[in-house]
Order: structure tokens, then C-alpha cells, then sequence
């Protein structure tokens, strides 16, 4: 079994994956493109991956469920201080955010897989129920900032996340 730190829940082996934050398909060159080059490629490193029940990697690609900073509750568009405070933080925190489109309304609205809770108990997992979601990490490591839904810049452009 496999801890999947989207859910809080462990999934069977063969149902987990390490999915990629930033996509692989436009590959290595794009992400320089927009991150700038980096001493170490990082498309296929640790930092741009989380490990997860595979049917999250797929919901995530159609862009049903997106992984951002969790610096606020809700919406709520953090200031520029909340957010230098997270980056510059040793640990930092993300949660889920479900897109609720016209287009997706059933899909987030059915049961996504089944997982075990800490108990081992059979638990359902609906896309609807991890908005707002705390991601649950068993350890410090983390995804590196640049690669969460909600990237910031300093107003030269430099990258705060290092």
C-alpha cells in the first residue's frame, strides 16, 4: 500500500502513481522556456511529481482537479507578504482545488476509486469532496513551488522558490 497525500488514504500499489505537476508532453525545453533554465533538468525529478492514486494523474491532466498553495482558505487571493512567508518557509503546504465546470459536473460528482483511510477501512473517494483539501505529506518532502498551480514571481521576473 501506498500513502496518496491528495486523499489521506492508502492506495494498492498498482493503482498509485507519481504523476507529474508540470506535464512531461511539451517537454524539458518548454519548461525552461517558461521557468528558465536550471542547472539540473527537473522535468522527470522528484520536485515536479507527487505519488497518488492513478485516477487523480488523469484528472489532473483534463484539468479537473489543479494542486495550489495553501497560504488562504478558500479563494481568497493571498497578499504578496502571505505569499513571500510561504516560499520562504521550510515546509510548505498545498491543498486541492476542483474545477467545477458545466462540463465536468457529473464527472466530480461520481466516485473517483475506493482507498483505505489510516483504519484500513474502504472509503470512496468523489472529486467534489477534496476541494479545499489539505494535502496530507508523511515527511518534509514536498513539490517544489515553481510547479503548484498558483506560481509567483518577484516583479523582476526571479523565481522565489529557489
Amino acid at each position: 500500500m501506498i500513502w496518496c497525500p491528495v486523499t489521506s488514504m492508502w492506495v494498492e500499489d498498482q493503482d498509485a502513481t507519481a504523476g507529474h505537476l508540470f506535464p512531461y508532453a511539451p517537454g524539458q525545453a518548454y519548461m525552461d522556456l517558461i521557468w528558465g533554465e536550471q542547472e539540473h533538468p527537473e522535468l522527470f525529478s522528484p520536485r515536479n511529481c507527487i505519488v497518488w492514486h492513478r485516477q487523480l494523474e488523469s484528472c489532473m491532466e483534463s484539468g479537473d482537479i489543479i494542486i495550489i498553495p495553501n497560504i488562504k482558505p478558500g479563494d481568497e487571493a493571498p497578499t504578496y507578504e502571505e505569499m513571500l512567508l510561504w516560499l520562504r518557509s521550510d515546509c510548505r503546504e498545498y491543498r486541492v482545488k476542483v474545477r467545477f465546470l458545466e462540463a465536468n459536473k457529473r464527472r466530480i460528482s461520481q466516485t473517483c476509486f475506493i482507498g483505505r483511510d489510516d483504519q484500513g477501512r474502504l472509503k470512496e473517494v468523489l472529486l467534489a469532496d477534496l476541494n479545499g483539501k489539505n494535502l496530507d505529506f508523511r515527511n518534509e518532502n514536498r513539490p517544489r513551488a515553481r510547479f503548484s498551480s498558483d506560481d509567483q514571481r518577484d516583479s523582476d521576473g526571479s523565481d522565489f522558490s529557489g
